[in-house]
């Protein structure tokens, strides 16, 4: 099983500086972490990439969580959103936008 992001283009919208994921990186609080897994899609085995319009002041916390696409699976998508609300970032000098992928990926073990 894992979680992941992965990297993807910026969406424009009025009072954000697009970043790129890769960008973000840089910004990010190192305590930031992946959500988990939801037990009920480890059962059922689903998986998906959800993607997260993440809107971000230049304070670090989230001003909006927005989800631009679904992974089929309601409770990915609430996961997903739900961890991004807890992460932080630091060192932004102005407001940022990032779409923002999660990807749930069941692995062979």
């Amino acid at each position: 099983m894992a979680v992941g992001f992965s990297a993807a283009e910026a969406e424009d919208d009025a009072g954000y500086e697009l970043l790129g994921v890769t960008e973000l990186s840089g910004y990010a609080d190192p305590q930031n972490r992946p959500p988990p897994y939801p037990a009920l899609a480890l059962r059922n085995r689903w998986q998906g990439e959800v993607v997260l319009l993440l809107s971000i002041n230049k304070s670090g916390g989230l001003d909006k969580v927005d989800l631009l696409k679904s992974s089929g699976h309601q409770i990915l998508d609430e996961t997903a959103r739900q961890a991004a609300w807890g992460w932080r970032f630091q060192g932004l000098k102005q407001n940022i936008q990032v779409r923002f992928p999660v990807k749930f990926v069941l692995e062979a073990v």
